[in-house]
């Protein structure tokens, strides 16, 4: 295997295929189901080959990158082959790593059983492959991540609570944080509340699901009253809400680096939407510019995520295709004209089918009353 870097993002260097996942490349707990993964090879010659740092990859501000991930990975169907492989030709893989014993691993070989781990191809030690479980996993969080920075942005504390969960009565939150693609709370008798730290290593918390409390609210015994659930108040929504989104935002900012590089060497992908590149260069200057770098592919989608707080924006929910998009016009409903269109003429016929049965049931109707409908 061949040693290649692939600077500032050229990724059709690198051609993606999707295969089923080998029976040691899939852990027991995995949040989601798919027994897919991706394998990556070099466009030009035979063989894979691995990808390094030895290049600066900048899609940051590529405007369609946080839309185009979750609407891939975090909808509700499984994305097709052709999805996956179209993503990861133009953004590259997630390559999200760990350092243990002095070896570079991707971080997903760290959910398998020790015996499951051994047997993983040096291919997949070295991250040329990625299984979609881990992949969509990781586009949920950044959903969820993303559902609860407009939630707090836009006050909807309706959806802050239906994201973060009814509160049992006699508990308190200890801590809450995304795992798995899942908002999942430490949980606290009121009383313990003051016993310090480390109180979340010890057997009085209770870790569940945020939004799902249905063991909860079960009889403990027979004819015991379920325990009471209480909404929790706006105040607590809105602190928990922030705790988790910066905590999620701080984990991929400690990911991230700022480089020097000459300006002539940035493609027009790491270009911001005013023409500069990140950090921009001073005018009358060497033409350095300073730009921003990541470990993966996740960190940059964390860090856009962050530059759309730092600017106070939102992307905006398609109806029609169900993809985040930035809007051009303040008073943009749909990503594009051809979606928009498309959306309406389903309406139309919608309607029109409702139309043609309504008269129908009703002439059946008048038959039966004896009386006649002009």
């Amino acid at each position: 295997m061949a040693t290649a870097g692939l600077p500032l993002g050229l990724w059709p260097q690198v051609r993606a295929r999707v295969r089923t996942a080998q029976e040691w490349e899939l852990p027991a707990g995995a949040g989601v189901r798919d027994d897919r993964v991706v394998e990556f090879w070099q466009a030009t010659g035979s063989g894979l080959h691995i990808l390094d740092d030895s290049g600066l990859y900048s899609p940051l501000r590529e405007p369609d990158l946080l839309g185009k991930f979750t609407h891939v990975f975090a909808g509700q169907r499984l994305p097709t082959d052709k999805a996956v492989v179209d993503f990861y030709a133009q953004y590259g893989p997630l390559q999200e790593f760990v350092i243990i014993d002095d070896q570079r691993l991707p971080i997903w070989t760290q959910r398998l059983d020790p015996q499951d781990q051994e047997r993983l191809s040096a291919e997949a030690r070295h991250g040329l492959i990625e299984p979609l479980w881990w992949v969509r996993e990781q586009a949920l969080e950044l959903r969820l991540t993303y559902d609860l920075y407009v939630a707090l942005k836009e006050r909807r504390t309706a959806s802050l609570r239906a994201l973060l969960g009814d509160l049992p009565s006699g508990k308190r939150i200890l801590s809450m944080y995304i795992l798995a693609g899942r908002l999942m709370r430490d949980l606290v008798e009121e009383q313990e509340v003051g016993r310090g730290e480390n109180l979340s290593r010890q057997e009085g918390v209770v870790r569940r699901p945020a939004g799902s409390f249905a063991m909860e609210s079960q009889p403990s015994g027979a004819g015991a009253p379920p325990p009471r659930l209480r909404p929790l108040t706006e105040e607590e929504a809105r602190y928990w809400g922030r705790m988790v989104l910066t905590s999620q935002l701080n984990a991929a900012e400690e990911r991230s680096i700022r480089r020097w590089v000459p300006q002539e060497q940035i493609l027009p992908q790491a270009y911001s939407r005013r023409g500069e590149p990140d950090g921009g260069a001073p005018e009358d200057s060497l033409e350095l510019v300073r730009v921003r770098g990541f470990s993966g592919l996740t960190t940059a989608l964390y860090l856009q995520l962050g530059d759309l707080l730092e600017r106070d924006a939102v992307l905006r929910h398609c109806p029609g295709c169900q993809r985040l998009f930035y809007p051009a016009r303040s008073d943009q409903i749909y990503c594009d004209a051809r979606c928009g269109d498309a959306a309406r003429q389903r309406v139309h016929y919608a309607e029109r089918k409702e139309g043609r049965r309504k008269p129908v049931g009703s002439r059946r109707r008048s038959r039966k009353t004896g009386s006649h409908e002009t």
